[in-house]
């Protein structure tokens, strides 16, 4: 065993967001892991002559770059491994009736989304989340859901003014994956909890009492409300079809 470091002490309390396995037998190190976070910084593990060895600090690497790197290296094998959600992609889909039977989020559990995926979800995959949330689901995952859109909406509100939401993206770097530009975030979202109140009402019913969204829907503008609700009542119709 190599010597144990203290910049294990800097992982503690980040999100990895991938890990990257790297196997090079022609060299040293023969074997490298890098654990990725979500806050853009990387983390190097290697075998160095049998010997467990790691880095002296966090690195100012993302994933993407962490894998750009190992590639170049001659020989090298790189396996990376990523969350489910993470590989839904990015893109925004304002139509997915393609969720009904064959759903991108098949088979990722509640507990593997984050605030962020949350809100990306409700606001770029909004079809996806709803077909989903329109599943039969138990008490626990009703509250587990709930729990989770709850807190997505008080990390947001609590970065920015409720009259100002584009001050979000102005200064937390990490919310801007979320959406592009940041004035359709309150439309988007009201269509979301519109149609959530249609597809699965027991969630609608509890999340609407949580002081987050009692919040947000203080903003309530109710044709968009009635957007996401006719949208919901199309996505139950072609569940029944």
């Amino acid at each position: 065993m190599g010597r144990i470091k203290d910049s294990l002490q800097q992982l503690v309390g980040k999100t990895i967001q991938g890990v990257v396995i790297c196997r090079n037998p022609g060299s040293e190190p023969k074997a490298q892991l890098f654990l990725a976070f979500k806050d853009g910084t990387s983390f190097e593990f290697w075998v160095d002559q049998g010997q467990l060895s790691m880095a002296s600090k966090v690195d100012e690497e993302d994933l993407e770059k962490v894998v750009s790197l190992a590639t170049q290296r001659e020989g090298t094998a790189v396996h990376v491994v990523e969350s489910p959600i993470v590989r839904i992609g990015k893109a925004r889909i304002e139509n997915e009736p393609g969720a009904a039977q064959n759903n991108p989020l098949e088979g990722i559990a509640v507990s593997e989304i984050d605030e962020e995926n949350a809100l990306f979800l409700a606001i770029h995959r909004r079809d996806a989340l709803l077909y989903w949330m329109a599943r039969a689901m138990d008490d626990a995952e009703v509250l587990d859901w709930v729990d989770l859109f709850s807190a997505a909406f008080g990390s947001m509100l609590q970065r920015c003014s409720l009259e100002d939401l584009d001050r979000l993206y102005q200064h937390e770097t990490r919310w801007n994956s979320v959406v592009r530009p940041p004035s359709v975030i309150v439309p988007d979202l009201m269509r979301f909890l519109g149609g959530l109140s249609v597809v699965n009402k027991r969630a609608y019913e509890q999340l609407q009492c949580r002081g987050t969204i009692e919040a947000f829907l203080k903003l309530r503008d109710a044709s968009e409300f009635e957007v996401g609700q006719n949208r919901g009542r199309e996505i139950l119709t072609s569940l029944e079809a």
